[in-house]
């Protein structure tokens, strides 16, 4: 079994497709029980010039990548098209070619936005949190910071964390309420310097971003799976995000495993959904809770985070069996 494949020959009329023709054939002549994969480009538009020649000699398997979703198509392939690929595979099925698929499963790991989910068409029910979010890279005056920074405004929060060995600090925080509509760092400045005790003397990079708490109304639809991002979304709230897509993985990937090789029925995959969807609908609820009530306006939340987590929440952490369930939860 051979695989042939080329970039796109643009400064040829037929794409490339003849070089294609003229190493099947060439195959063939010298072990004809060789199996052929092409691997082609999308031709540029080309693809009516390049199927026909293709059909002089035709390959076992035609595969053509479709490597990413349609809106990142333009940064991912630069110079190629969503459209042409879809039309190539389109043509060469319509030309009465047999078209094999050799994944016997598709797990979607594609994030929030994931085309598997939409794909499925599977509802993605929850919400998103009123507050606007920011995250920067910075570097700060003074000895590098090595731990996590954690402080509590009454009416906002900010946490500080090293991200890399040259010193960069990571700065987390909610943006206040009179930021302008395309706001900067320096729409933060005066509110995050002094409350983490801080100066900023460079800016590596600033974004905001939205919250949200979501999760899919199913992790299986046949042979297609959910895992991650794609399956649930949460609140910062308790840290689990990274935590649960690889559990979500590991859970999957076993079963998978064990499936392909032969050493479990198929009904395995069945217990995957059961099993992660109860786990990341209880998560949702829970770190939503959690974080409804850290971000909170109301009297509440300023008591929470003016003295009940200052005050009470080092003390508790003193006590073995509290450490314990704080874990748990």
């Amino acid at each position: 079994y051979v695989v042939i494949t080329s970039v796109d020959r643009d400064d040829l009329r037929d794409g490339g497709s003849g070089h294609f023709v003229e190493c099947i054939q060439n195959i063939r002549a010298l072990s004809p029980q060789t199996q052929i994969e092409i691997l082609v480009p999308d031709f540029r538009g080309r693809d009516d010039r390049a199927l026909e020649i293709l059909n002089a000699a035709p390959p076992d398997v035609m595969n053509h990548n479709l490597e990413t979703a349609p809106r990142l198509y333009k940064e991912a392939r630069p110079g190629s098209d969503y459209q042409f690929s879809l039309n190539l595979l389109k043509k060469f099925k319509a030309a009465g070619k047999v078209e094999t698929i050799k994944a016997r499963y598709v797990v979607g790991c594609d994030g929030a936005r994931s085309r598997v989910r939409e794909s499925l068409r599977l509802a993605f029910a929850g919400g998103t949190y009123q507050h606007l979010y920011y995250v920067a890279d910075v570097q700060t005056a003074g000895p590098p910071n090595q731990d996590l920074v954690g402080h509590l405004g009454p009416n906002t929060f900010a946490l500080m964390l090293p991200v890399r060995s040259r010193g960069m600090q990571r700065l987390i925080g909610i943006m206040p309420d009179d930021a302008p509509p395309d706001p900067d760092f320096e729409a933060v400045r005066p509110m995050l310097e002094p409350l983490l005790g801080i100066r900023v003397e460079q800016v590596n990079w600033f974004s905001t971003y939205r919250v949200h708490h979501r999760v899919a109304s199913h992790f299986r639809v046949s042979r297609c799976f959910l895992s991650g991002d794609a399956a649930h979304i949460h609140s910062p709230a308790g840290g689990q995000g990274m935590n649960t897509g690889i559990g979500d993985a590991i859970n999957l990937a076993w079963k998978l495993a064990h499936v392909l090789q032969g050493r479990a029925n198929a009904a395995l995959l069945d217990t995957y959904e059961a099993e992660r969807i109860v786990f990341a609908r209880k998560l949702v609820i829970t770190t939503d809770r959690a974080f409804q009530l850290i971000v909170s306006q109301g009297t509440g939340g300023q008591l929470l985070r003016s003295w009940l987590l200052p005050h009470v929440f080092p003390v508790l952490s003193g006590f073995a069996a509290a450490r314990r369930t704080l874990f748990k939860t």
